[in-house]
């Protein structure tokens, strides 16, 4: 059972990383006996692993075809940054009333990262170096809002890869840097407006690449 468990996560790993990085398209469907023989695994970790990407968002199920990338709409895009904004203020939030639960060290840590991170580094699906999104959500400690915000950040993370692309990678990068520091420093109030500018310029990105067509 480990074995299969492990196996399962491995093929989970590789399917997320692809889905991120842009190696498979948006309709797309992942087929699983051409993965099964690709990475050289037997369907059922493929198809657990396909599985749970689907309750993830990340992939739909249709019957009798198979799953294949979601294909976000604007109107999808911006109901999901909508959330996020919610719930993100809400940490936010809870970290002004209880700033001893910030994160200090994890924060820190994220501070410097950003000050040299090289573009070629980034990982799309969740960079721990570079994301303070995790650091501050997790902090707040409710698992309910958490549990949302995984599942809004993770459905939308084939788009993820629009934020770091030409000129958005330095901007992104900022929003990213101005969040860590406005908590490190106790600036509550600037922190909410940087989380909110970050989360509203993101869906514009998104939103943009996906009318142009390069997403």
């Amino acid at each position: 059972m480990d074995k299969i468990v492990t196996m399962k996560q491995q093929v989970y790993n590789i399917l997320k990383k692809r889905i991120a990085d842009g190696t498979y398209r948006h309709g797309q469907r992942l087929q699983e006996p051409d993965l099964a023989k690709e990475l050289n695994v037997s369907r059922s970790p493929v198809r657990e692993a396909i599985k749970e990407l689907v309750m993830e968002g990340i992939l739909i199920d249709t019957p009798n075809k198979g799953a294949a990338l979601k294909v976000f709409t604007e109107k999808e895009i911006a109901d999901i940054y909508a959330l996020r904004i919610l719930i993100e203020c809400a940490a936010v939030d809870t970290l002004a009333q209880h700033p001893e639960l910030i994160p200090d060290e994890t924060l820190e840590k994220i501070r410097i990262s950003l000050s040299v991170t090289d573009k070629d580094e980034i990982d799309y699906v969740v960079n721990a170096d570079i994301n303070p999104h995790d650091a501050y959500m997790e902090a707040a400690e409710n698992e309910y809002i958490l549990d949302v915000y995984r599942r809004a950040s993770f459905c939308t993370m084939s788009y993820h890869r629009a934020l770091f692309a030409g000129e958005n990678y330095p901007v992104n990068l900022r929003q990213h840097l101005d969040i860590t520091v406005a908590l490190l420093d106790r600036r509550f109030e600037d922190a909410r407006a940087a989380v909110i500018r970050h989360l509203q310029d993101s869906e514009e990105i998104i939103c943009r690449a996906i009318r142009e067509g390069t997403i």
